[in-house]
């Protein structure tokens, strides 16, 4: 007769997972990202599509973020803006306890954290601004709207594992 740690054993392999430490963040932090993510784009779906769309026709220049009126104006920086923070907000409870179990300081890693999202979150103000009009004159602007939200959170994907693991969320 199989037990149930036996059965949980046989299906998610944990010796595997114990001598793959990295292999076991990497999904978990995946896992955990995909979680965010989907905050992220209902935040950004909600505030672009609902809560701001009658701030797209009103550009909005700050340094060198610019969204003109054809790339959604100030609906979609503060879409981009907002959805971003929250969903950080979230990440970084969820990857400090979950993937990484850090056990370091939690003030030193949260400024951390915060310095290499801030890092991030201009990057992804910034970004779109460079990549929307062309992706927008291939699918348009409402699809274009998703994907280049897309490609920003897989940038940060590929910057955030590596800075947490081996920098901000260290376990002593």
């Amino acid at each position: 007769m199989i037990t149930i740690d036996r059965f949980k054993q046989k299906i998610f392999n944990i010796n595997f997972f114990k001598k793959h430490q990295t292999l076991e963040q990497i999904i978990k932090f995946l896992l955990v990202g995909c979680l965010t993510g989907i905050l992220d784009l209902i935040i950004y779906s909600l505030c672009y599509y609902i809560f701001f769309k009658h701030l797209r026709n009103v550009n909005f220049n700050f340094w060198i973020i610019r969204y003109s009126i054809n790339q959604g104006g100030k609906c979609a920086f503060l879409s981009f803006a907002l959805s971003f923070s929250i969903s950080q907000i979230f990440n970084f409870f969820m990857q400090r306890k979950a993937t990484f179990k850090a056990n370091n300081n939690p003030i030193t890693s949260g400024i951390l954290y915060a310095l290499m999202i801030l890092g991030t979150y201009f990057f992804c103000l910034w970004f779109p601004t460079v990549i929307s009009l062309f992706i927008y004159s291939k699918v348009g602007v409402n699809i274009g709207a998703i994907i280049v939200k897309l490609l920003c959170q897989t940038a940060c994907t590929i910057i955030q594992f590596p800075l947490n693991k081996f920098i901000i969320m260290k376990q002593k």
